[in-house]
């Protein structure tokens, strides 16, 4: 499916064709990665994080703790590291390769608060390793080939957290109450 895909051009019986040659070539593969449940990893939704995370900051003056539960590859893990614009107003690294850019309404944000995360922990029934091509790849195989820049941030993410020291641990939330004791930091 790869000759179909952005920056390549396709049309309406090109994609067709590259459709029916991947079903007809890959019929065992294709059946056992529709077999497993799907793995999203949406970055963007970091904004909630930063969001929520200032305003916890500001009200108590105290790093975080974290825990994402589903977190698939713990892309939204480094939240505070990365780089936001929103709207007119910018927040995080300036020289992160994470930019998440957020139309914004509205007053300004308020982002001056210091942002500190003392811990970091996450879990996913099918956890994904950042560092992990093939994992890259089924990520990435659930956004939309037209959204380049939802690809170019979730690429940058997954550069990002495969160089941190934090990864994904395979628990069940629901059924396991050890989430803070989930490997080391």
């Amino acid at each position: 499916m790869q000759e179909a895909y952005p920056p390549k051009q396709s049309d309406r019986e090109a994609l067709w064709l590259a459709l029916a040659r991947t079903i007809v070539s890959h019929d065992a593969f294709l059946h056992d990665y529709l077999d497993s449940a799907p793995q999203t990893n949406e970055v963007r939704r970091s904004s909630a994080l930063l969001g929520g995370g200032l305003i916890i900051a500001r009200e108590f003056g105290l790093p975080l703790s974290l825990l994402e539960i589903g977190a698939s590859a713990g892309l939204n893990l480094g939240f505070e590291q990365y780089h936001y614009e929103l709207g007119t107003a910018a927040y995080g690294q300036a020289d992160s390769a994470v930019v998440i850019r957020s139309e914004w309404r509205g007053g300004p944000p308020k982002l001056a608060t210091p942002l500190a995360v003392a811990r970091r922990r996450a879990c996913d029934l099918n956890p994904l390793d950042a560092s992990s091509d093939r994992d890259r790849q089924r990520v990435l195989s659930y956004i939309w080939p037209d959204q380049s820049a939802r690809v170019e941030t979730t690429e940058a993410a997954f550069d990002f957290a495969a160089g941190m020291p934090w990864r994904v641990e395979q628990a069940d939330a629901a059924a396991e109450r050890l989430l803070w004791t989930l490997g080391p930091m």
